[in-house]
């Protein structure tokens, strides 16, 4: 298994050291697909050869005002936006781009949800080809009911994902979510072939698991081997010192995945 940290252009460097195989970077805040890209990727790809590591997934794929839900979308926006952005990870290693854009699919008050699934499935469709092109996957991640109100469960994920049945479209879960909603990490699990990438933290505060997080990130790491498909699993996490924390905390997730191989 492949351990990252999602984290930003200046912590690169702590990253490497601490022994994490890439960084997840935001394709909204990192890759910025509507700036030229001359004032974007050359910076980026510098510092990432200088600190030895690649960029191999991507988060925050839309901003906010990208609308994929409601009256205000723009899917000729849209398809300029995912045509550049998609380049430019690709460009730089990336493998994987998270669909969460919690703000930008979120259905607006009132507006049909089933006009609102449509609209989903249509942005994913339209941009799976694009995704394909460049050799990457689209995982949809499931956020949960505080932050989102669709696609809050890997179910639901999965459903989508199979609705439009085409191989750059995925899934993704994301311990917090999951246990913020108090899913099974069996729901998970059957997932199999779908999942695609994981995040991982503390399940209840989101901060870098410790010691103590063993026994659950262990149990979490069951359904993921069940699951059987998932190349990478990305800390998205708060940090009190990430320069102290990143190497004891990537002991604390590679000893769970090796105690999730026992039943």
């Amino acid at each position: 298994m492949r351990f990252g940290v999602c984290e930003g252009i200046h912590n690169l460097s702590i990253v490497a050291d601490a022994g994490y195989d890439y960084v997840e970077f935001s394709v909204s805040g990192h890759l910025m697909p509507e700036k030229p890209e001359r004032e974007v990727l050359p910076a980026l790809a510098k510092a990432l050869n200088a600190a030895a590591i690649r960029a191999e997934a991507f988060n925050c794929f839309l901003p906010g005002d990208l609308r994929v839900t409601g009256d205000g979308v723009d899917p000729a926006r849209q398809a300029a936006y995912v045509r550049s952005a998609l380049k430019r990870a690709a460009a730089l290693g990336g493998k994987t781009v998270v669909f969460g854009s919690g703000a930008a699919r979120n259905v607006p008050d009132g507006f049909d949800r089933s006009v609102a699934h449509r609209q989903i499935r249509e942005f994913l469709a339209r941009t799976a080809d694009v995704a394909a092109a460049n050799d990457i996957v689209i995982a949809i991640e499931p956020l949960h009911s505080g932050v989102c109100n669709i696609i809050t469960g890997v179910a639901e994920a999965v459903e989508i994902a199979g609705q439009i049945n085409h191989p750059a479209v995925q899934v993704l879960s994301d311990l917090f979510h999951v246990t913020h909603d108090s899913q099974s990490f069996e729901e998970t699990a059957s997932a199999g072939g779908q999942l695609r990438h994981v995040h991982i933290s503390t399940p209840t505060t989101g901060k870098n698991p410790a010691a103590a997080e063993l026994p659950v990130l262990t149990d979490y790491f069951r359904a993921i081997r069940k699951a059987g498909s998932v190349p990478r699993i990305s800390l998205e996490c708060g940090w009190t010192d990430l320069a102290a924390e990143a190497a004891p905390t990537l002991t604390v997730v590679r000893t769970a995945w090796e105690a999730s191989k026992s039943q």
